[in-house]
């Protein structure tokens, strides 16, 4: 069920990625981080070692063989924009969350996730939809951020 929604989501945003890029770009959005179970639930993190512990414990609670690769590079990129959707009332909002890497260059996993929980967090904690599914990643034009789609299930 799972795989199915996460194409569901991301075939519609793929096919306007993919209008929006030149023919002959080369670029295309792509799905990352699916295999991270991650719920944006609870309170903010002080620290990535704090949240790698977290990531850790929660995949160990659900029983499951975790793909959690911390440390790993997750996207080649200095900064990143990325889009989400959250819910005030009946009112379905857009929302977007600037990120930066550390060390100015690129993402790591931990790096990546534990900034966006932290930004994100405050408005999805209490909604249905707070599981995360992965980011539609859409690599960055020459004047342009990388740009990400949050993809989220409940």
């Amino acid at each position: 069920m799972r795989c199915w929604r996460v194409l569901v989501q991301w075939l519609p945003l793929a096919i306007a990625g993919c209008a929006q890029q030149p023919a002959d770009s080369g670029v295309s959005p792509r799905l990352l981080l699916a295999d991270i179970y991650w719920a944006f639930t609870g309170e903010t993190y002080s620290s990535v070692d704090e949240f790698k512990k977290g990531v850790s414990d929660y995949h160990e609670s659900l029983n499951i063989e975790s793909k959690w690769r911390p440390d790993e590079i997750a996207i080649e990129e200095p900064s990143l924009r990325v889009l989400y959707v959250y819910w005030e009332g009946d009112e379905q909002l857009d929302a977007t969350v600037d990120l930066v890497a550390d060390d100015g260059q690129r993402f790591s996993t931990a790096e990546l996730i534990f900034k966006l929980h932290n930004a994100v967090v405050h408005r999805l904690r209490d909604h249905d939809a707070v599981f995360f599914e992965g980011l539609i990643f859409e690599p960055s034009a020459k004047d342009a951020s990388a740009t990400c789609t949050l993809q989220l299930g409940s």
